[in-house]
């Protein structure tokens, strides 16, 4: 069961992508996604996600992109395959 909704792949837009990553917001990075805090955080301030082959710009083919929102900001990033389900996909 996934965590977070599927939104439309055309949300995702260039200046979204353009708008932020995981480390300028939140101060960490993808790599230390082990860290349950650090997913807790990531879950928390998720909003969607599509397979990131189904974009519009900045398509790739085993990756996801996800859609974020903090402080009335929105923003999406790339998500591995591996990371996405480390994060998103609850048993």
């Amino acid at each position: 069961m996934l965590l977070i909704p599927w939104i439309d792949p055309g949300l995702f837009t260039q200046y979204m992508w353009d708008g932020g990553t995981i480390y300028s917001v939140f101060g960490f990075h993808l790599r230390y996604i082990e860290d349950v805090n650090y997913k807790n955080i990531l879950r928390l301030y998720a909003t969607g996600y599509c397979k990131a082959e189904e974009l519009f710009v900045r398509n790739k083919l085993k990756h996801y992109a996800v859609m974020f929102e903090k402080d009335n900001k929105r923003w999406w990033q790339h998500f591995r395959e591996n990371e996405f389900m480390a994060v998103y996909y609850k048993e």
